[in-house]
């Protein structure tokens, strides 16, 4: 529950980041949308391309949000491309330019939140936290450390029996190995 909840906190923290590229994207939006009802729109060509796609700034701004999210975009591609052969570029920069870069802003935007988010829970269980944190908070990081501080004295004395064992496993191996050789050299004549 406090993982998720320092989650959800680092996702808020952000918003206003992602409002700015939000905006920046519906700027983009409304720019290639009058660009494009305005190139293709009244094309007179056999594709319905106009018809279809372009007829409206609407109509204009479902295809471009088609577009940006990867469905059917080859398909109005080639038909712009044949209506107009400046069609498949302009739907080509548009998809690089939201669909690659503005919303992978935003995965970053997000991915950096909740890396910070990591950091600050990193930095309480090291000990390096304010002294102005809370009270229950510092307990329950210390009760954390302290169990986990247990586990690990509780590997170290299971890999300190192990070892124990393997020098015994190797001193019992280099003295049957020495009886052999002693054995060996024994029934060897010269």
């Amino acid at each position: 529950v406090k993982t998720m909840k320092q989650l959800v906190s680092a996702i808020f923290s952000v918003l206003p980041s992602i409002a700015a590229i939000l905006l920046l994207l519906v700027l983009l939006f409304y720019i290639f949308a009058v660009m494009f009802t305005e190139l293709f729109g009244d094309m007179n060509d056999e594709y319905e391309v106009s018809d279809t796609y372009f007829k409206n700034l609407w109509r204009t701004l479902f295809t471009l949000f088609q577009i940006m999210t990867f469905d059917g975009w080859g398909e109005i591609a080639i038909k712009t491309q044949k209506g107009n052969p400046l069609g498949a570029t302009l739907i080509f920069l548009f998809l690089f330019i939201t669909g690659l870069i503005v919303l992978n802003l935003i995965i970053a935007v997000i991915c950096d939140a909740v890396s910070n988010a990591g950091e600050d829970v990193k930095e309480k269980i090291h000990g390096s936290f304010d002294e102005d944190d809370d009270e229950v908070d510092s307990e329950e990081t210390m009760k954390l450390v302290r169990e986990r501080m247990l586990g690990i004295e509780e590997q170290l004395d299971s890999l300190e029996q192990l070892q124990e064992r393997n020098i015994h496993t190797l001193e019992y191996l280099a003295r049957q190995l020495k009886q052999r050789k002693n054995a060996h050299s024994l029934t060897r004549p010269y």
